[in-house]
């Protein structure tokens, strides 16, 4: 009995490990396929790509639209690879690949410039985390999320 749990384990192992790489590399291709749309992204345009990253399955996309929405994405000017950047000094920032946090060495302040998006932007990011936030393991979350949604829009 004890060889059929490490035989399950290891096949759990072989198998799952992959698919959750592989929808990271997904989630990761698909951003940096549509840069331009995160760039300069308005409620019109950005809809069809909330809903293209909601159809991938990856372990990463809730902090990915949560950083978004808190500004804290930026992209490069020499290619729009969007990235993730922590300030070294006043000029200079280290730059991670935004999903996989890959490291990409450090860049002048110059060379890339902050995802910004605008309020309906985040309402719209906003409405993709409620999946997420309705199933959060912190009541703290879920409860704050279920007010938000009972709030009216009036208000």
């Amino acid at each position: 009995m004890k060889f059929f749990k490490q035989f399950f384990l290891i096949l759990v192992i072989i198998f799952w490990t992959p698919g959750l790489y592989a929808s990271d590399k997904d989630l990761e291709r698909f951003i940096n396929d549509n840069t331009m749309f995160f760039q300069k992204s308005s409620a019109k345009t950005i809809k069809p790509i909330i809903d293209g990253l909601r159809q991938i399955d990856s372990p990463n996309l809730e902090d990915f639209l949560l950083n978004w929405k808190q500004k804290r994405i930026w992209w490069r000017k020499s290619d729009g690879l969007i990235v993730q950047a922590i300030a070294y000094n006043k000029e200079n920032y280290e730059l991670f690949t935004v999903i996989t946090k890959q490291s990409l060495g450090k860049f002048s302040k110059k060379e890339i410039k902050q995802i910004k998006p605008n309020s309906g932007v985040r309402a719209l990011i906003s409405s993709a985390l409620i999946n997420f936030q309705l199933f959060d393991n912190d009541p703290l979350v879920r409860s704050a999320t279920i007010e938000n949604l009972a709030r009216d829009p009036k208000e």
